[in-house]
């Protein structure tokens, strides 16, 4: 026995004799990409609306949690 003859016996002695999964719709897998075309129901955000309003948000969230900080050891020290 050769060494492309192993490695096929042990990659199927891992997968448990079965071959390649194929898509268990009949369309392939098509209907995934109803979220990336024309046709997808929703508002669409365009990336960059998406990229300015998460760093708006990361943004709003570190200016708290300095707040934070800042009163709560203004109260500590008060």
């Amino acid at each position: 026995m050769d060494a492309r003859a192993n490695a096929k016996a042990a990659a199927i002695r891992r997968t448990g004799g079965k071959g390649p999964k194929k898509p268990s719709s009949k369309t392939g897998g098509a209907e995934n990409f109803a979220f990336f075309s024309g046709s997808s129901n929703g508002f669409e955000v365009s990336p960059k609306a998406v990229l300015v309003i998460s760093l708006l948000y990361i943004g709003i969230v570190v200016l708290l949690h300095i707040f934070g900080k800042v009163s709560s050891s203004a109260t500590a020290s008060a």
